[in-house]
């Protein structure tokens, strides 16, 4: 078996091996999604699409591809005449539309988009308008979604759907089809690229455009080897990463209980006996309160209702630390009463003033709230020193040199009484 020395050794050997696949080229780049989301369906998927079925596009393919996607659809006894057949993207609000005079074909293109009231019923009257001779089997409509079986009834406006037949009462107005992301605009990518295998732009265009495909459905492979990939070629190593975030839990927990007792003794140190640091047993059990609290004893000795300078994390996994000075209780009115009452004396320090309901002042320690605090601090070699250094000029600012806080704690005392 393993020793757990041994399974770290291999993980960095791991790492080793990832950037040296980065190294060699190997990497998850798509032109497409670093301009535009995967799940744009107008400016990614409805272009994209037309691209490759426009018979006249830049591809010089002629009607290549339009023929390899009506092979993919199946269209029964429907047989539209590709030579002669004109697509258009965005036609009267029709996201893809193929038509060669005689028979049409309507696209509606839905990725996370919800239905649009009457929409698939506009399309049809917007077909059989032009196209007056136009019987129920010359118009095919396809749904083409991620995995929704049918428009809805929001769509279909007064009209309904039997089986694969649109019809209005009981008069058949077209035929329909569902057709998927992950089923047939696969298939059919892979029909085209092996088809222009040999056309260099054309084939890592379509092969671009299937990894997006592969995006949206979750069936995406990275090329750079994954952790997850590593996890499952061995069961000690599987074994080990459900004990790991225990592990890290707790590793964390101790690294921010270790630094701030050190905290604490060092600014008892340098603050002299009026003040009182309070740190709580477990600093995350309250992250939601005052966990790290400091303050002078007559702050408090009259009344519940005053300011401190405190600590806290917003997030429960030691991530967004910050610290500033904060009321004591939802009765003190931070902005409506402290601020305005002490606006003189805010204006002379030398602060850029974030304030809130809770606090009067707040800032981020290291950094902003996705900073892991916990790893900062232990492989940070300043961190304590840079921590304590900025809780110090703080508490100068507002109390030492300006007397802030106690006045705005006699303010309240007094108010109160």
């Amino acid at each position: 078996m393993k020793s757990y020395d041994e399974i770290f050794n291999e993980l960095k050997q791991f790492k080793a091996e990832q950037n040296r696949q980065k190294q060699r080229g190997l990497n998850n780049y798509n032109i497409l999604t670093t301009v535009l989301s995967p799940s744009d369906e107008v400016r990614l998927h409805s272009r994209m699409i037309h691209s490759l079925l426009d018979p006249n596009g830049d591809h010089y393919q002629d009607r290549l591809f339009l023929d390899k996607f009506l092979e993919v659809l199946q269209l029964q006894d429907f047989d539209i005449d590709t030579n002669r057949s004109v697509v258009y993207r965005e036609y009267n609000n029709i996201d893809l539309y193929i038509t060669d005079g005689n028979k049409h074909i309507i696209i509606e293109n839905k990725v996370h988009a919800g239905d649009q009231k009457n929409q698939i019923k506009r399309y049809i009257e917007v077909i059989k308008k032009e196209d007056k001779e136009s019987e129920y089997d010359d118009i095919f409509v396809i749904y083409l979604s991620l995995n929704r079986q049918e428009p809805s009834q929001y769509s279909l406006g007064d009209l309904s759907l039997d089986s694969n037949i649109i019809k209005q009462n009981s008069t058949n107005i077209a035929q329909f089809k569902s057709i998927h992301y992950p089923v047939e605009i696969l298939k059919w990518l892979e029909l085209c690229q092996y088809e222009v295998q040999n056309i260099t732009n054309l084939n890592q265009a379509i092969i671009q455009y299937r990894d997006v495909v592969l995006m949206l459905s979750n069936q995406y492979k990275e090329k750079i080897m994954q952790l997850s990939d590593y996890i499952q070629q061995d069961e000690f190593v599987y074994d080990m990463a459900i004990e790991l975030p225990k592990a890290l839990s707790q590793a964390r927990k101790e690294i921010i209980e270790e630094f701030f007792e050190n905290v604490k003794i060092q600014l008892q140190d340098k603050l002299n006996n009026q003040w009182e640091i309070e740190l709580t047993k477990d600093i995350l059990s309250k992250y939601h309160g005052f966990p790290f609290k400091i303050y002078k004893q007559n702050w408090i000795k009259n009344s519940n209702n005053h300011m401190i300078f405190n600590f806290a994390f917003e997030r429960s996994d030691y991530r967004g630390g910050y610290f500033g000075v904060t009321r004591s209780n939802e009765t003190v009115e931070i902005k409506n009463d402290i601020k305005i009452q002490f606006e003189h004396i805010l204006d002379m320090l030398d602060l850029d003033f974030n304030t809130t309901d809770w606090y009067l002042h707040w800032e981020w320690v290291y950094m902003n709230s996705h900073t892991d605090f916990a790893k900062y601090v232990k492989f940070n070699e300043n961190a304590q020193a840079k921590f304590i250094e900025r809780i110090l000029y703080l508490i100068k600012i507002f109390e030492t040199d300006s007397q802030l806080m106690s006045k705005m704690n006699n303010y309240l005392n007094e108010k109160n009484s």
